[in-house]
């Protein structure tokens, strides 16, 4: 069923003219992709370097470590669709989703610092705990800053090729924020020379980064377009889980998220433990393995929004999940000690495939919200966006828990010394890390088998070529 929308804006008439048009402005779309940079930033470093942190500098054991990390994601898996659901029903001057942006962002930078300024275990008994407390307030300021923002390109816009173009904003905020998230980072790290201290340096860079941004998303999304409409009756937990999952196309897009993240997931948290503690290279190597990708994943951008529109969403996604796969398992062939140049170019490449897969997992994703309003006349926004990145914190979870597991059985014995940043592999495992590089494309693989199930009405699909 369709209903009648009501647009609502605080711009000025010309932005009210836009979203009439189902247009909205490059000001307004840069300004949301924002707070992807922020979110991203915050996500690469920690998917990065927090796992190589605890156990290589903390002295937490990469099975404990596993366990904490996974913990606190199931938690987040809690609490987004609540999260979701409570920006459904605000009310405020700024409108439902831009104030918890603005709070998500503090809460995250903040907590940023405290998460990469903790005393080592030798030193410290409880820090097990400690560790576990910290990590509760800064997943639940990423909920408070991602679950609303998620939440608004449904809003912005009923034009299924608009939202692509407002989502392309949002791959951009994340290759940016890896360059920030992972190459500055680096950086940072080795300027200040690792250890507890390095780490330390770079989370105070790294949270100025992220509440700026958050400050800046608020600010130019305060002129976007909203299409206003009433708010989802009140359901419980389990009502609204079920409600989210009738949704066929949605919950197809839930499984692909699955495996898809699970690979993304463990290959961040396996690169440290690949170039700094088996190759025995510096910290700006990882920097200089995710500036290029971040390159090939921003520039792509432009070329991938017209691809899109041929080839379909689909399509864009099989090309890229080959496209990322080969990249990531050819890691297990080259050793980026003797061939920098080599890496490079795979790095610049899996950024192109990372950009692909982005953009048509992220813009298929208000399709399938705007395909749940054409059939119930309901605009739930928030509970959709926190059921799907529910999905995100169970495969951070279970890739948390297969790392640790993997590093374990392969004999790696952590330092954490907290000054130093090299581990030792068992000599009996020590090549066996390099198998480890295959698996992130197996769950690359499986992510793409749902879409072949996937179909949008063509009313809410990007036009696909025959």
């Amino acid at each position: 069923m369709s209903t009648q929308a009501n647009l609502e804006t605080a711009a000025d008439p010309a932005t009210m003219l836009h979203a009439k048009e189902g247009r909205v402005t490059w000001l307004v779309a840069g300004g949301w992709g924002m707070g992807s940079f922020a979110a991203s930033t915050m996500y690469q470093a920690i998917g990065i370097f927090l796992m190589h942190y605890f156990v290589e500098i903390i002295g937490i054991a990469a099975v404990t470590a596993g366990a904490l990390l996974s913990a606190v994601r199931l938690y987040d898996a809690f609490i987004d669709p609540l999260v979701g659901t409570a920006s459904d029903y605000t009310k405020s001057r700024w409108g439902r989703r831009r104030p918890y942006i603005l709070a998500g962002g503090l809460i995250s930078g903040l907590s940023f610092i405290l998460l990469f300024s903790l005393p080592t275990a030798e030193t410290t008994p409880a820090i097990v705990w400690i560790v576990l407390g910290v990590l509760l307030i800064n997943t639940t300021g990423y909920a408070i800053l991602t679950i609303p923002y998620l939440a608004m390109p449904a809003e912005m816009t009923d034009k299924p090729n608009e939202r692509t173009f407002i989502v392309s904003f949002r791959v951009a905020g994340m290759a940016l924020g890896q360059i920030s998230g992972a190459t500055i980072t680096s950086l940072v790290i080795a300027a200040f020379g690792g250890g507890l201290i390095g780490h330390s340096a770079m989370a105070w860079v790294t949270a100025l980064i992220i509440i700026l941004a958050a400050i800046v998303c608020f600010w130019l999304t305060g002129r976007a377009p909203n299409i206003e409409r009433a708010p989802p009756p009140h359901m419980s937990i389990w009502q609204k889980w079920s409600s989210a999952l009738s949704n066929k196309p949605f919950l197809l897009l839930l499984l692909v998220k699955m495996a898809n993240l699970t690979g993304v997931h463990f290959f961040f948290a396996l690169i440290p433990f690949l170039f700094v503690s088996h190759h025995g290279l510096g910290y700006e190597v990882i920097g200089f393995f995710f500036l290029f990708q971040a390159m090939g994943m921003f520039g792509s951008q432009p070329f991938w929004v017209r691809v899109a529109k041929p080839l379909g969403k689909k399509g864009l996604y099989f090309l890229g999940a080959v496209l990322w796969s080969a990249c990531v398992a050819s890691l297990a062939l080259v050793d980026p000690a003797g061939s920098m140049a080599v890496i490079a170019v795979l790095a610049f490449t899996l950024g192109i495939a990372a950009g692909s897969l982005l953009l048509a997992g992220q813009a298929m994703l208000p399709d399938a919200i705007a395909a749940d309003f054409e059939k119930t006349g309901q605009r739930r926004e928030g509970l959709f966006a926190g059921v799907y990145t529910t999905v995100e914190k169970i495969s951070g979870a279970l890739a948390a828990v297969l790392i640790g597991a993997s590093l374990t059985a392969i004999g790696f014995e952590g330092g954490g010394h907290g000054g130093g940043d090299a581990g030792e592999m068992a000599s009996a495992g020590s090549n066996a890390i390099l198998w480890l590089a295959l698996i992130p494309g197996v769950f690359q693989f499986f992510s793409a088998i749902p879409l072949f199930f996937y179909h949008i009405p063509k009313k809410e699909e990007a036009p696909q070529s025959a």
